[in-house]
């Protein structure tokens, strides 16, 4: 019963109260009315389920026992019947006639007044329920007795739900009994009813179903059980009919049983007309098929239908899809071709669709029709099933082979992953360059996004080699695309060489392989490389629609030199993306702008960004996608304090990633866990961890995200004593960075040298220089931490009141973008400093600063002995003593081991082994 009251948080609610009052004891009943499958059964069957403490009396109406006088009454009463002889004489034989227990006749009152005392018997002992699914389907006699007794519970401790089928039967609806309607599904409910039966699809897809569906959850599901996406995605193409099960079928059919055959006729000309209108042609197609003008009339009297002068409604799209479901095969072929005629004139989408259902083999004039309607519907919920259905009528194999490449290419871009996939699988290789170069693309998009982008470079630089003499814009593409699948990976050699060849080809496509090559090596110059202007220099053949563009101006822009500009080119064109259900090129753009918002410090904007690839990559099973906005919500966790959700979400992020060889997605999570550590006192996890994005071959390395975290890995390495590590680090990346021209450049450099050197006064113009920098790169985050540092430096050189500057500018950038971890850190430091109104503190000695343990730790650690030994001597855990060290550095105004040295740590107990009891003070 998985997802049966999705949407119904409110009819449970009122059933929860009825329930609620019988128990308190005043009971009543409800109606609960809706078309077959709208979740009638399903609500009643919860209602039992949480009848705790009730005595359930149930029934179903059954077809075959309709005409069988008080059969749902006997079924309902069976457990009740022992009350039998407590009642009135006369009742009581009356409802022993109903029930076939003994002779006699059944008057409708006193069987009625017996129903009702024995209920009244029965909740006597504890509250009843009565559940009768169905009223309908029962016995004329049966529904007579449960209508009389159900407007008489309103003072005894039972409560009734009764389910009838809309709309409803006079009787029934005259019976004054309170109705609850179970009504269509909306969007979020039916979007959830369909993921928890294994389909997600984008929002046009998905309101296209509940289009289709009129929002029933019987159909839903049943659309979302479908054997192939590509025939789930046809039912929804042709806007005629949707799966439904044979019970729910014969169900909506009643209705129309009693019509003339005539009218029956023309019902399935105003089913297959699907709304399309004007009633003219359905009025025309019907003339062509010999019927009367009024042949629709019986079935308009009848409320089966609303005839208007823009189309013909029928009551339910259910109700359409049994009637044009239970129409035979020969005469819907029929129906289509005069609907094609009729409606020619007025809408010549509309005659293609019905020419096209009533094809019955290749017809190539038609798939050629069918291709351009599709091309005129770019990323729309059906351009990839009407493109697949160009390819299914295509008159030879390579017209099939490429338009059903197309198709797939245009689900893959209109978010629907699994018809790609389908549609892909059952391609072969193909001999036409261009439609080998497309096929090889939509491969590359399938692994990039759901694969392995290793795997995903490989295959598109080996079809591209082959291309490139036949049609080389073609391979160049393939090429573009193979660089985005090297930076997923990592390898980032294997993405210059593929731009380096793209770059001798001159043109658009040349500068846009020079581009790439330069924004690999951080050396994209500022002059021309706006994303604007990026964007007008792109090679037409990336297309106007397919959204691939915006991809490579959005990773251009990221990797370049205008985070701004980048920023406020993306959230442009994802709006646009989003509104045109491009959803496939939306999320790769959508982790860019992720990216550059971390980096901008619009922490609240990254995040909405990466939820919404997140939920996306899920509902389409694409790892690498998951992965990479799992990582950029672990750095924003990171940097705002969060460290177990930080820890807990780069733990996700490398379960996908690692297996996938998506590199930059497990670079970005080590660099989270790494940025944690750091703000947690250790920096030896720290290091370990930003040392593997350096190491060429480990699951984490990356060239690019190394770069960007360089200073944490430098500032780790200062922490832990690995000078010689931190100036190696330097040297390579100082070597680099002269030649590059990112705005961030010389902000790190400047911060790195100051970590390293050993003189202070250097160290500290060093700093200025970062801050300097910093301050005008629009990275706030990198500024605080800048700031910080030389705070940290000039507190320990005793320049108490040149510290409170930086220290109070880190507390308030750190405090502005609610990084609380790093913000009590820079906070503690400007304390130490006399910024806090803690100045007199700061004078005292360090016996008066530090507890007593604090001081037995300083001292131990000043003497050179490990945290193991310490733990040893102090019988504490390595950890524990670890974890004093970063209590005590902020408030000796240091950063390392080693600078303890310089401290003066006055004694309080005697400086040899300290004495037994002192550990545990």
């Amino acid at each position: 019963m998985r997802g049966a009251l999705r949407g119904r948080a409110a009819a449970w609610g009122a059933v929860g109260r009825l329930t609620g009052a019988a128990q308190a004891g005043s009971g009543g009943a409800l109606l609960v009315t809706g078309p077959p499958g709208s979740g009638r059964s399903s609500l009643l069957a919860e209602a039992v389920q949480h009848a705790d403490g009730m005595t359930v009396l149930s029934a179903a109406g059954v077809p075959d026992e309709t005409a069988v006088p008080f059969s749902g009454l006997a079924e309902l009463l069976a457990p009740a019947l022992d009350e039998l002889d407590h009642l009135p004489a006369p009742q009581a034989a009356a409802l022993r006639s109903a029930l076939g227990l003994a002779c006699g006749e059944a008057p409708a009152l006193p069987t009625g007044a017996a129903v009702m005392g024995l209920l009244v018997r029965a909740a006597a002992r504890r509250p009843v329920l009565v559940v009768v699914d169905d009223l309908h389907l029962l016995d004329h006699e049966s529904a007579t007795t449960l209508r009389y007794a159900a407007r008489r519970l309103k003072e005894v401790p039972v409560a009734a739900l009764l389910s009838v089928t809309s709309p409803l039967d006079r009787h029934v609806a005259a019976a004054g009994i309170p109705r609850l309607a179970l009504g269509e599904l909306d969007e979020e409910a039916a979007g959830a009813l369909l993921a928890d039966n294994g389909w997600a699809p984008p929002p046009p897809v998905r309101r296209a179903a509940i289009a289709a569906t009129g929002g029933n959850p019987l159909a839903l599901i049943e659309l979302a059980r479908a054997e192939s996406p590509a025939d789930r995605l046809e039912d929804l193409a042709g806007r005629v009919s949707v799966p439904l099960r044979a019970r729910q079928r014969t169900a909506f059919l009643r209705q129309v049983t009693a019509l003339p055959e005539p009218t029956r006729t023309a019902l399935v000309i105003a089913a297959a007309a699907a709304e399309e209108g004007p009633v003219g042609a359905v009025f025309e197609a019907a003339r062509r098929l010999g019927l009367d003008a009024d042949a629709l009339a019986p079935a308009e009297r009848a409320g089966v239908v609303t005839v208007r002068p823009t189309n013909v409604r029928f009551r339910h799209p259910l109700l359409r899809a049994a009637v044009y479901q239970d129409a035979p095969y020969h005469q819907r072929l029929a129906v289509h071709r005069a609907l094609a005629v009729a409606v020619a004139q007025h809408n010549p989408d509309a005659a293609i669709r019905h020419r096209a259902i009533a094809a019955q083999g290749p017809d190539e004039e038609l798939a050629h029709a069918l291709e351009e309607m599709a091309l005129t519907q770019p990323a729309s919920a059906t351009e990839a099933a009407v493109m697949h259905w160009a390819a299914r009528l295509s008159g030879s194999e390579l017209q099939r082979l490429r338009r059903t490449t197309a198709a797939a290419l245009a689900a893959w871009r209109s978010g629907q992953t699994d018809l790609a996939r389908e549609l892909s699988s059952q391609l072969s290789t193909v001999n036409e360059p261009q439609t080998e170069a497309r096929l090889a693309r939509l491969r590359g998009l399938l692994e990039i996004t759901s694969g392995d982008p290793v795997t995903a470079f490989t295959r598109l630089e080996r079809v591209a080699r082959d291309l490139f003499a036949s049609t080389p814009v073609d391979a160049a593409l393939l090429l573009v695309l193979s660089v985005a699948a090297a930076h997923d990976a990592g390898e980032l050699a294997d993405g210059r060489r593929a731009a380096s060849t793209v770059a001798k080809l001159g043109g658009p496509a040349g500068r846009l392989g020079e581009r790439l090559t330069l924004a690999l090596d951080g050396r994209l110059p500022a002059a021309g490389s706006e994303p604007s202007e990026i964007m007008a220099d792109m090679p037409i053949e990336l297309g106007e629609h397919s959204g691939m563009r915006e991809v490579v101006v959005m990773a251009l822009g990221a990797l370049g030199p205008h985070p701004v500009q980048t920023r406020e080119f993306g959230v442009s064109v994802c709006a646009w993306q989003r509104g045109a259900g491009m959803f496939g090129t939306l999320a790769m753009n959508l982790l860019w702008l992720t990216d550059v918002n971390v980096q901008l410090g619009h922490y609240d904007d990254a995040i909405a960004c990466a939820e919404e690839v997140l939920q996306f990559a899920r509902d389409t099973g694409q790892q690498s996608g998951a992965a990479q906005a799992l990582a950029h919500l672990a750095r924003v966790a990171a940097v705002r304090g969060d460290h177990t959700e930080c820890r807990d979400l780069a733990t996700q992020a490398l379960a996908s990633a690692v297996p996938t060889r998506a590199r930059a997605a497990a670079a970005h999570a080590s660099w989270a866990i790494a940025i944690a550590a750091l703000a947690e006192g250790d920096a030896h996890e720290a290091c370990d961890r930003l040392v593997m994005l350096t190491e060429s071959g480990t699951p984490f390395s990356h060239e690019l995200i190394a770069r960007l975290a360089t200073p944490d890995l430098v500032e780790a390495a200062v922490r832990t004593e690995q000078l010689g590590l931190a100036r190696r680090v330097v040297s390579e990346f100082a070597g680099w960075a002269q030649n590059s021209t990112l705005p961030w450049t010389r902000a790190h450099l400047y911060r790195c040298l100051a970590l390293v050197d050993e003189n202070d006064e250097e160290a500290h113009r060093l700093f200025a220089l970062a801050s300097s920098a910093a301050a005008s790169d629009n990275r706030p985050f990198e500024l605080a931490r800048t700031a910080l540092l030389r705070g940290e430096a000039l507190r320990r050189d005793r320049r108490r009141t040149e510290a409170r500057t930086p220290l109070r500018l880190a507390v308030e950038l750190f405090d502005g973008q609610g990084a609380r971890r790093w913000a009590e850190i820079a906070r503690s430091q400007l304390r130490g400093a006399g910024g806090l109104g803690a100045s007199p503190r700061d004078d005292r000695p360090a016996s008066a600063v530090l507890t007593t343990q604090e001081l037995q730790v300083a001292r131990l650690a000043a003497g050179g002995l490990s945290n193991k030994e310490i733990g040893a001597m102090l019988f504490l855990s390595p950890r524990t003593v670890g974890y004093h060290l970063y209590k005590l550095f902020p408030k000796l105004g240091i950063s390392t081991r080693s600078q303890l040295r310089s401290v003066e740590l006055d004694d309080v107990v005697d400086r040899g082994r300290p004495e037994p009891g002192a550990a545990l003070s």
